[in-house]
């Protein structure tokens, strides 16, 4: 049976050494942002209403009256809503890249690569994002209003549902990406501390992580000593 590489499945990582042999660690992600998701529903959203008026504006054009089959016509398109909003997502998701070696620490932003010392105490963390009780209060706001008018509504969560990914340098918070879906958040935050343990090893540090019982330099009880 195959051995499973601690590297393999989400986000994508390649492990390579520098001209020196040390571990260079690239991690490659496309996920999805708060934003860029509510942009992707209202898209699809105003998609599928104007293909929906268009084919109501065709057949009346062609026809001058609908019957019962063309105004099952006129609604099919409303039944792509769930595809375009699935399709749009995917599309819209913001891609994170992540470079690590053993004293530096960086991520590429549109502004270029923002390298941080990796010798710094140092560490990652999930939290909540930032527009989350802003966007609870506007959401409540509108359910009552609602509920004034004898309907019901459940407004979407959008960065009630995100997080953001940080990098935690010397005490100071560096917000690396808002992610949407925190079991996403989770496996960015698993991986980069994986490869910080494995970092670690490489530099001898005991908090350090081993892929390889080979890998690891401290005796353990009833080893052989060396010749």
């Amino acid at each position: 049976m195959a051995k499973i590489s601690a590297f393999g499945g989400f986000p994508s990582t390649r492990k390579s050494s520098n001209e020196h042999g040390d571990p260079i660690i690239a991690i490659t992600a496309r996920c999805p942002t708060p934003s860029r998701t509510k942009v992707a529903d209202l898209l699809s959203l105003i998609t599928t209403i104007s293909v929906t008026a268009g084919a109501l504006v065709y057949l009346q054009h062609q026809l001058g009256a609908i019957g019962a089959e063309e105004a099952i016509l006129v609604a099919a398109p409303l039944l792509t809503y769930p595809l375009f909003k699935f399709s749009l997502r995917f599309l819209l998701k913001k891609k994170i890249r992540i470079a690590l070696d053993l004293t530096t620490f960086a991520f590429k932003t549109w502004r270029g690569w923002q390298r941080f010392d990796r010798t710094l105490p140092h560490g990652y963390a999930l939290l909540s994002h930032d527009k989350t009780k802003a966007e609870t209060r506007r959401n409540e706001f509108r359910t009552r209003l609602a509920q004034a008018e004898g309907e019901i509504i459940q407004p979407p969560e959008y960065f009630g549902e995100a997080v953001h990914l940080c990098f935690i340098h010397a005490g100071q918070r560096i917000d690396i990406a808002a992610i949407y879906g925190k079991k996403t958040g989770q496996a960015l935050l698993a991986r980069l501390q994986l490869c910080d343990g494995v970092l670690d090893a490489h530099a001898g540090m005991n908090s350090g992580t081993h892929l390889a019982p080979q890998q690891s330099s401290t005796p353990q009880p009833g080893d052989l000593p060396d010749d």
